[in-house]
Formats: C-alpha cells, sequence, structure tokens
C-alpha cells in the first residue's frame, strides 16, 4: 500500500438515476462485480464499518436505535452477531490502523451550540472523502471530494483538487488501496420510489480519477445503501450494507452481509454441491 491511504466516506445526502450517473475517465478498466446470496444479520441501523479482528471476527459499528448511539457489535464471518456496546455522539464512525497497531477512529459530531456536524479525529497519513452538494444544487446531483492528510498525525488535511465522483453518488467506501488497483464500493443517493438506492462498484489507478459501473449490484425491490467490507481473499470482499423497504416516509434500517466478488470472475456461476445443492459463493 502506498503513503497516501485513502478511507472511508462520511455521507450525508439526498438524491439519483442510472443515467445520472458519471465519473472522470481512468485508465483502469471498467469494474465488473456481483454479490452473493445475503444473510440477514439481526441488527437495526445503518452507516456500518466493519473492522477484521485478529481473532478472525469482525466488529461492527453502526448508528442504532438498538443502544440509542453507534452500537458496536461482534460477528462472526457467518454472519452470527451480538451487540457488545455502543458509542455515544459518533456517526458514520470508520477507522484505519495505524503503523504501531493502534487505531484511530474518524467520526461525524454534531456540535449543539454551533448545530453544525464536522469530522473529527480521535486517537499514516491518510486521506478522507466526503459528500458534497453539487453547486447546480438539485436531486441527484452529490458530487465525492476528498482530502489528504499533511503530518504524521492523520489529523490535518489539505483538499484535493477537483471531484472524485459526480452525479449523486454517496457513501463512497474505498475497498482496496494498491498501486495502480483501487477498489471502491457506493451507493446511489435516494430519489424516489422508482430509483430507489442501489450499491455499484468502482475502480481506479490512483484513488483521485475513478471510473464507476452504472450497472446495480442490488435489485430495485429494496433500497441499499451504506456498504463497507472487509478482503477474505483475491478479488473476493465480504461487504455489509444497509437495506431499507422501498417506501416514503419512515423506514426501518436492518444490516445484511454478502460475498462481493470482482473482476474477470465475478459473473461465473457459483459452485453447486451434488448432494445438498448448495451455492458455494
Amino acid at each position: 500500500m502506498n503513503q497516501r491511504t485513502r478511507i472511508l466516506a462520511i455521507a450525508v445526502a439526498v438524491g439519483v438515476g442510472v443515467s445520472a450517473l458519471s465519473a472522470p475517465a481512468s485508465a483502469a478498466p471498467r469494474p465488473v462485480g456481483s454479490l452473493g446470496t445475503p444473510t440477514a444479520l439481526g441488527l437495526s441501523g445503518a452507516s456500518p464499518h466493519a473492522d477484521l479482528m485478529e481473532d478472525g471476527s469482525v466488529r461492527l459499528y453502526f448508528p442504532s436505535p438498538q443502544t440509542r448511539g453507534t452500537a458496536v457489535a461482534t460477528c462472526t464471518v457467518a454472519g452470527n452477531c451480538s451487540i457488545v456496546g455502543s458509542i455515544e455522539r459518533a456517526a458514520d464512525l470508520t477507522d484505519v490502523v495505524l503503523t504501531d497497531g493502534s487505531r484511530r477512529a474518524y467520526f461525524v459530531d454534531f456540535d449543539p451550540n454551533t448545530k453544525f456536524k464536522g469530522i473529527y479525529p480521535a486517537p499514516l497519513s491518510a486521506d478522507v472523502y466526503w459528500v458534497e452538494p453539487s453547486p447546480q444544487g438539485g436531486m441527484a446531483t452529490e458530487n465525492i471530494v476528498s482530502a489528504t492528510s499533511t503530518d504524521a498525525t492523520g489529523t490535518v488535511f489539505v483538499r484535493d483538487a477537483g471531484t472524485r465522483t459526480t452525479g449523486g453518488l454517496v457513501d463512497f467506501e474505498v475497498l482496496r488501496a494498491e498501486p495502480g488497483n483501487w477498489l471502491a464500493i457506493m451507493s446511489t443517493s435516494p430519489e424516489d420510489m422508482k430509483n430507489p438506492q442501489r450499491l455499484l462498484v468502482g475502480t481506479s489507478d490512483d484513488g483521485l480519477t475513478w471510473r464507476v459501473n452504472p450497472k446495480s449490484l442490488t435489485s430495485r425491490k429494496m433500497s441499499y445503501l451504506d456498504p463497507t467490507g472487509i478482503p477474505t481473499g483475491v478479488d473476493r470482499f465480504l461487504v455489509y450494507y444497509a437495506k431499507a423497504p422501498n417506501v416514503l416516509g419512515d423506514r426501518e434500517y436492518v444490516l445484511e452481509q454478502a460475498t462481493l466478488r470482482v473482476g474477470a470472475k465475478a459473473n461465473t456461476p457459483c459452485k453447486t454441491k451434488k448432494k445438498k445443492k448448495k451455492k458455494k459463493c
């Protein structure tokens, strides 16, 4: 991994049809991906962030009505989860592993005095991505932008020139950051019942210029958003995301996981065992 490690997309956005999606041209090939059979985690909430722990378990952080804060859950890779704690006043949390093995978290905090939200670090150089409204306004016009840390603490950032994506992409999460081989998963912003939020993948050579495949990884029967994930093999990732009914008004968000396969083998049919006839993805 190079010295400029990109992380996260802290995204709070509104508003997308496939025709509106766009990203700057890239030399990287168009990304191809597919999601396997989903597994319900039995957790209510949204905006999950996943960490692979040393013992092979997965730690999830996500705002949840179950804890009235950011819930902390421990899960097996098979999807058996239990809530083990919560964090107050910290939304959309993500973290990076520092060179000494410790972790630094970045999260959104609401200041009750100023009524503003901000991105804060909590005890590498790192970059952050976030969503901002397009100057022209309107539905499905958000841009993804980024900033690069200029010091070893990962607490001083300078905004990168230009935009990473345009046209209403949100919830941007980098899954792989290798020289010349970057991979991200993201969602479209909510627009209407005919255009629910969907999950997409994108690739980049340098983390600045991205090419996004407009083909959805998910169906239009539900809304899918806030993806995150961990690597599980070559071009394979265990992806976590929020799902909600595609209806107007208040919705209940639940978390699911599924295996994401990318690259040449993404659309290869899953192997089926002859006796039990279960797909292996």
